[in-house]
């Protein structure tokens, strides 16, 4: 988790799923990343090798609420395994030191 420029960066990885099975959700202050996979079983000769975990459910706590009044744009993009969300900080966030 990062801050650029206005936004908060969220980088997951979650290899070996697709975009279409993970999902993503913002409630207060709380993202919550579900994925399902099918379990895959590969042989190779007399050895059998299977893809872990099929399931991921994660919580992780923004440090701010996004239910701030603002229509607030988020964007998700899954590349390379690797999920990562933008999330506007809301300006009522930054506290200036005089």
């Amino acid at each position: 988790m990062i801050e650029e420029k206005n936004d908060l960066v969220v980088r997951t990885d979650l290899p070996g799923f697709t975009g279409e099975n993970i999902n993503l959700r913002i409630v207060e202050d709380i993202l919550t990343i579900n994925a399902k996979r099918e379990e895959e079983q590969r042989h190779i000769g007399t050895q059998y090798y299977r893809q872990r975990p099929l399931h991921i459910n994660r919580k992780v706590i923004l440090p701010f609420s996004t239910s701030y009044g603002e229509k607030v744009v988020r964007t998700a993009v899954y590349e390379d395994g690797v999920v990562t969300l933008r999330i506007p900080i809301p300006k009522s966030s930054y506290i200036p030191i005089t």
